[in-house]
């Protein structure tokens, strides 16, 4: 038969997991809490639903009961030594003290940037947490492609190798898309930069002139003409 202490001591452990379970909830990030092994044991809405939209596709999800050292590694690019996930094997051993990186996220449909931390809380348990900066990395991005071709344009630099770093950072931001640039001469357009583009296929609009019935490109060439 058990006591009251020890009905008391299970209500308290309940009370604690239901608390757990709410702070984690309210937390904007995502948050997982994980074994000395890596392996991963709680995680809040907000991780399960980020690592549910990275699943399509992949062999190994970021939920309940996988390794999270292991599912680092699968995302890894090529990143400077030590990789995300020998510094996360690290804090589990006791080696290092702590961990928080910015890192390219290789997802199934598009590479994103998350910065991503390994904390200690307790005996055998760590707190791991993720947040996306894609948005600030592309803005820090193309704030320095900006004061680069400032740069650029002082010292008086090829205008097509300007059009060209446009179209390339465009692509990155964009892993989906394919982007040209082309310039207005007159009524024909030129080509400014198409670097992923087929060589056939800018040949053929290099020079075409503008019309009607000439593709979408006329609402862009001539915007405030009707046709």
């Amino acid at each position: 038969m058990r006591g009251m202490g020890d009905e008391g001591g299970a209500w308290e452990g309940q009370l604690d997991e239901e608390v757990s379970a709410e702070v984690l909830a309210s937390i904007e990030m995502g948050v997982a809490i994980l074994d000395h092994e890596g392996t991963i044991r709680a995680a809040n809405p907000t991780w399960r639903r980020f690592a549910q939209q990275d699943a399509e596709g992949e062999a190994m999800v970021a939920l309940l009961g996988t390794s999270f050292p292991a599912f680092v590694r699968s995302h890894e690019g090529d990143s400077e030594s030590p990789l995300p996930h020998e510094e996360i094997l690290g804090v589990l051993k006791g080696d290092v003290p702590h961990v928080r990186r910015v890192l390219p996220w290789c997802g199934p449909t598009q590479t994103r940037w998350i910065e991503l931390s390994v904390t200690p809380i307790g005996a055998k348990r760590f707190l791991a947490t993720h947040v996306d900066v894609t948005e600030r990395k592309r803005g820090e991005s193309f704030t320095a492609l900006q004061q680069e071709l400032l740069a650029q344009i002082a010292a008086g630099g090829p205008l097509v190798g300007m059009l060209d770093q446009i179209a390339r950072a465009v692509e990155e931001q964009l892993p989906n898309l394919h982007c040209s640039i082309l310039r207005l001469d007159g009524k024909h357009l030129r080509l400014g930069a198409a670097p992923s583009l087929p060589p056939g296929y800018n040949a053929a609009i290099d020079g075409i002139a503008i019309g009607p019935n000439v593709l979408s490109l006329i609402h862009i060439s001539e915007p405030t003409r009707p046709y």
